[in-house]
């Protein structure tokens, strides 16, 4: 008998240490085409599939609702159907392949390392997580210390008649988990700007097919340019080290029927205001669709959440694992006339005051977006240098805003402008 091929679950999501079977495909013994899905894995994220390299008969080492760590053997094919795995130890031992010892999630050698745990007690086992070790050895979850166990959850006594008790989903878990991860230190600050929004939309609407009167697809944009500028807010905090990705990808969240995701513009910075948006309809389409791939979701260096959609004016969102930062988005105020961006910082990577220059200079930036043009209402502006009127400007160019040393607030074409 011949191992054909041994699965691994792969490294996918930056987030994940483990991933839940959704679904197995095949039945043990199935004889398997090259190219044949084979198993259904969700990590926090998303859900995705594993196809066969091979063709050959399938052995799974995971059942469906298992949580299997990653780098972890899930499957094995081989040239034959397997009949007994001490048949199959001895089989494959003088073949190409290498055998692999009995793999131990960190949690369980962590165990069984301070425990003094008997490891050949497992020596039938091909991976063996914590609740392998407990099982074997007959111990009590709920008695064992959260040091033990190694998990940060406390288990409270409830009172069942005054209180209807729910389980908390396993992306809800992992959710917690990686939230977390920068939380935990409680190093983290916060600071706040508004957007002046006055004729704002009415500049910035003719660059958008679809999302017009949002401020997402611009924030992305001059964010992206700004990450350039400040790279360390485009890193993350390991090791007592600053972590500077090489690549810009911002992730925006979506939140509708089929949970929290957050979704990646991959290379952010060399994409245009208009691709931008597509990708934003692209991305917000396949979540609706239920069709988010691993790549869609993983890798993302810094995050936006908007949600200017559900009326909130101020909010302070929390930072995700392996980010230094994350930036809100709150609803136009129209009576003010003006929205709240708010950046929340890990203060490990980031000063108080470079996060302030980044959040100045972003709003610097989006209201720049509202200089005048012969197309707004009054044309009748004037540069105070020529006399000429905004309507008589033929150059497509428009005035700027500027101030005096009087302290007054003028406006000057570019010809007066360009002739300082």
């Amino acid at each position: 008998m011949k191992l054909l091929q041994e699965i691994k679950i792969p490294q996918e999501s930056v987030n994940d240490k483990f991933v839940t079977v959704v679904s197995v495909l095949y039945n043990e013994n199935d004889f398997v085409e090259k190219g044949d899905m084979l198993i259904e894995l969700e990590t926090s994220k998303a859900i995705f599939t594993i196809e066969s390299e091979v063709s050959g008969y399938i052995k799974y080492y995971c059942q469906v609702n298992d949580e299997v760590e990653v780098n972890s053997t899930i499957i094995k094919i081989f040239d034959e159907i397997v009949i007994d795995s001490l048949e199959i130890n001895q089989s494959i031992q003088n073949t190409e392949f290498e055998v692999n010892e009995t793999i131990f999630s960190k949690r369980a050698e962590k165990y069984i390392k301070e425990n003094n745990v008997n490891k050949s007690k497992f020596k039938n086992y091909d991976f063996v997580a914590l609740d392998d070790v407990f099982n074997l050895l007959g111990i009590n979850q709920s008695k064992i210390s959260s040091d033990q166990i190694i998990t940060e959850i406390n288990f409270e006594k409830v009172d069942e008649k005054k209180v209807d008790v729910q389980e908390i989903s396993k992306n809800k878990k992992r959710e917690i988990e990686y939230l977390k991860a920068v939380q935990k230190e409680n190093l983290n600050s916060n600071v706040n700007v508004f957007i002046d929004t006055s004729n704002l939309f009415v500049k910035i609407n003719p660059f958008f097919k679809y999302l017009k009167n949002s401020l997402l697809p611009l924030i992305i944009f001059e964010t992206s340019k700004l990450l350039m500028k400040y790279p360390e807010i485009n890193s993350y905090f390991v090791n007592n080290q600053l972590a500077i990705y090489k690549k810009i990808n911002i992730g925006f969240a979506i939140d509708m029927q089929n949970g929290l995701k957050t979704v990646k513009i991959e290379d952010t910075n060399t994409r245009t205001l208009q691709e931008i948006e597509n990708k934003i309809m692209e991305l917000s389409n396949k979540y609706i669709d239920n069709k988010l791939s691993v790549d869609d979701l993983s890798e993302i260096t810094f995050t936006i959440t908007d949600l200017a959609s559900e009326g909130v004016y101020f909010f302070v969102p929390l930072i995700n694992k392996d980010n230094a930062a994350i930036l809100g988005v709150s609803a136009n105020d129209e009576k003010l006339n003006r929205t709240i961006l708010s950046l929340t910082f890990d203060h490990r990577v980031i000063e108080g005051k470079k996060a302030t220059m980044f959040l100045n200079d972003l709003k610097k930036r989006i209201e720049s977006y509202k200089l005048y043009t012969k197309t707004q209402i009054d044309t009748n502006i004037r540069c105070y240098k020529c006399l000429k009127s905004l309507k008589d400007d033929y150059n497509d160019v428009g005035f700027l805003k500027v101030v005096t040393k009087e302290g007054e607030e003028k406006y000057i074409c570019q010809s007066c402008f360009n002739g300082f």
